[in-house]
């Protein structure tokens, strides 16, 4: 099957509305261009689309000969022009935002040991620290900060295996404001909450 403009045109209104074909995954440095909108989309799924509704076996290169050929801008997104495809436009824009999917495992948290942390590490008159910095999210941003505070495994869920385990919200888990619980997680294993407070320290005394 050889899909005309017209095709190609619908293939993009319905990869748009999230019509995406079979075997869709990240796609490559490749776009073919809307005339109108002039919103790149990745090349195999839009010929997957116009033609087989899978982007199994399709060539990104070969699809964007056949698509410029038919009148479509073809443009490369993301690689120096020295590893840019000849024959094709070299787009230095930057885009966000296409739908990619994505595997991952994710760890079951449990809600009851969060909230016996916060109970254990809650001062009396109902504020909560983060045990590093000792930001009060309350005390900054008012009512809409009552409460809020990540929670951080000392140890690590994925150090488990995933085959789940017995928690000890006060031994296993500490509060933490995002920016302490993002400095932890720098490194893996992620540092001690010692090691964070010494940071701390090292730099005030600067």
């Amino acid at each position: 099957m050889k899909p005309t403009y017209n095709d190609i045109l619908e293939a993009m209104d319905k990869f748009y509305r999230g019509d995406r074909p079979k075997h869709y995954g990240e796609p490559r440095h490749l776009r073919v261009v809307h005339p109108k909108s002039n919103k790149p989309y990745a090349i195999k799924g839009i010929w997957g689309l116009a033609t087989t509704n899978t982007t199994k076996g399709h060539n990104s290169t070969e699809d964007a000969r056949k698509l410029k050929n038919l009148g479509f801008k073809i443009v490369v997104v993301g690689l120096p022009s020295v590893l840019s495809p000849k024959g094709f436009e070299r787009n230095s824009g930057l885009y966000e935002g296409a739908e990619i999917q994505v595997t991952s495992n994710k760890y079951e948290r449990n809600p009851k040991a969060r909230k016996a942390c916060l109970k254990h590490y809650q001062i009396k008159d109902g504020s909560l620290r983060c045990q590093c910095c000792k930001v009060d999210f309350s005390q900054t941003y008012g009512e809409i900060g009552n409460g809020f505070i990540h929670i951080h495994h000392l140890t690590p869920i994925s150090a488990k295996g995933g085959t789940g385990y017995e928690i000890d919200p006060v031994k296993d888990l500490i509060p933490l404001c995002p920016n302490c619980h993002a400095m932890v997680h720098r490194k893996n294993p992620p540092y001690s909450i010692e090691n964070l407070v010494s940071f701390i320290k090292e730099q005030q005394h600067n």
